[in-house]
């Protein structure tokens, strides 16, 4: 993969974890809510994706981890709606 292509999904990575982020903070967005997580999980997958190689071991396991978690905001949400 390109620098440039790396580069490009990177930042929409970040732009997916802020969008939520923003979302939950300024427009009323619920932090256990489906469109929080899905924003999250993928955008945190975005950003490990370029953390593999050249390996950058820190962001790596933080973006993993953030994805995991972000993954268990979404399972609860879709179990919370389908409850409803």
């Amino acid at each position: 993969m390109t620098a440039s292509a790396m580069q490009v999904i990177s930042l929409l990575g970040a732009a997916l974890v802020l969008i939520g982020f923003g979302g939950q903070q300024f427009a009323g967005m619920k932090s256990d809510g489906l469109t929080y997580g899905l924003l999250n999980v993928f955008g945190s997958l975005l950003l490990a994706s370029t953390a593999i190689a050249p390996l950058n071991a820190g962001v790596l396991v933080l973006e993993g981890v953030w994805a995991i978690i972000s993954l268990s905001v979404v399972v609860k949400a879709v179990r919370k709606r389908s409850r409803a």
